[in-house]
């Protein structure tokens, strides 16, 4: 089992639900709605133990729920680093590692509470969530 895989199953473990919001909470993180450059759709931050999730208040519920999973992994995977804005911008064949890891942590958390998530396509996933395309890299089915 992957790093990923084992942090988020012991996250579902311990607080029973697939709720995005109520796991940033219960995980202790501040969440915070603000307005943010249109192309940029949120970032983490810590000082002083606190960690604190920043998204773009003017983004569509499912694109919001999509940067909250992302900064959530963000948060747990990389405790302690201040990530760089996760912006609208997904082309190119560069991604840093910390950013397909959040990317992959929220698809698979998403897709957890998914009925029948097998039987979609990539491009149907991304659909429900209102992603862009060029976001199938991170699905893993």
């Amino acid at each position: 089992m992957d790093k990923i895989d084992f942090t988020l199953k012991k996250l579902l473990k311990k607080h029973e639900t697939n709720d995005v919001e109520k796991l940033i909470k219960c995980s202790g993180i501040l969440l915070l709605h603000t307005e943010l450059d249109r192309d940029t759709w949120g970032f983490t931050c810590s000082h002083k133990r606190i960690t604190s999730i920043v998204i773009n208040q003017n983004l569509t519920h499912e694109t919001s729920t999509f940067v909250m999973a992302h900064e959530l992994g963000h948060a747990l995977l990389h405790k302690g680093v201040n990530t760089p804005f996760l912006r609208n911008v997904t082309t190119g064949t560069f991604i840093p590692r910390i950013e397909k890891e959040a990317n992959q942590f929220a698809f698979k958390l998403l897709l957890n509470s998914f009925e029948n998530y097998e039987a979609m396509t990539k491009y149907q996933i991304l659909d429900t969530l209102s992603l862009p395309d060029e976001m199938e890299r991170f699905i893993k089915k």
